[in-house]
C-alpha cells in the first residue's frame, strides 16, 4: 500500500497500490486543479511529486499554489507544462499528477489509448489523472417537461474508466465516487456512489 492522503480523507475508505491509476473527471472550472492541487500539497512531503500541467503558465500556477499555502518555501514537487505526450514524462516510481488529459474530440480509443500509455509506465508509483467531462444537460420528458441529466463520466466516457482503480465525477457543487476497486475494509459500505 502506498501512503497516499486525499482530500475529504478518501484513503479512510480506498487504498492506493503501487502501480495505481486513478481519475478525477470534471466540468470545464469545477474544481479538478484545485483537487489535485490539494492533493499534490497532502502528498508532497512524503513522495516525490510530478505535477503536469496543460495549461497553466508557471505564474498562474505560483499563484494557485500560494493560495493554498502562502508559504512559498513549503512547496517541493516537480512541475512540467506539457499538453501531450504524458506517458514519456512519467517518473515510474514517483506520484505523477496529471492536470489534465488532453485528447482531440471525443474519441474513446484516444483516451483509452493514452490511459493505457500512461499506465503501462507505472512501477511502484501511481498516476492521477484529471479529464474534461461535459457539464450536466437538460432532457425532456414526454409532457416537455424538463430534467437534468448528470454526466459522470470524462472524455472516453465508460473506456476511461478500465484503468482507473479510483474514479471521480466533479461538478460545480459536488464530487461522486463513480468508481473504487480498492476497499479497504471489505465489512463497510463501498465508496461508490458517496
Amino acid at each position: 500500500e502506498l501512503d497516499i492522503r486525499w482530500p475529504f480523507g478518501l484513503e479512510e475508505w480506498e487504498i492506493t497500490y503501487p502501480g495505481t491509476l486513478d481519475v478525477i473527471a470534471g466540468s470545464s472550472g469545477a474544481g479538478k486543479t484545485a483537487y489535485m492541487l490539494n492533493f499534490l500539497r497532502l502528498n508532497q512531503d512524503n513522495h516525490m511529486v510530478r505535477y503536469m500541467t496543460s495549461e497553466m503558465s508557471p505564474q498562474q500556477m505560483r499563484h494557485r499554489l500560494l493560495k493554498l499555502d502562502p508559504d512559498a518555501d513549503s512547496w517541493t514537487f516537480e512541475a512540467i507544462r506539457c499538453s501531450h505526450g504524458f506517458a514519456d514524462k512519467i517518473l515510474p516510481d514517483s506520484v505523477n499528477i496529471i492536470d489534465y488529459l488532453e485528447v482531440d474530440g471525443e474519441s474513446p480509443s484516444g483516451v483509452v489509448n493514452e490511459i493505457r500509455e500512461i499506465f503501462d509506465r507505472l512501477g511502484t508509483g501511481m498516476a492521477l489523472v484529471g479529464l474534461q467531462k461535459k457539464g450536466n444537460t437538460t432532457g425532456y420528458k414526454k409532457d416537455g417537461s424538463a430534467y437534468q441529466i448528470r454526466n459522470e463520466l470524462g472524455r472516453g466516457g465508460a473506456f476511461s474508466m478500465e484503468k482507473a482503480r479510483l474514479y471521480l465525477s466533479m461538478d460545480y457543487d459536488e464530487m461522486t465516487v463513480v468508481k473504487a476497486s480498492n476497499r479497504r475494509d471489505d465489512d463497510q459500505p463501498t465508496l461508490r456512489g458517496r
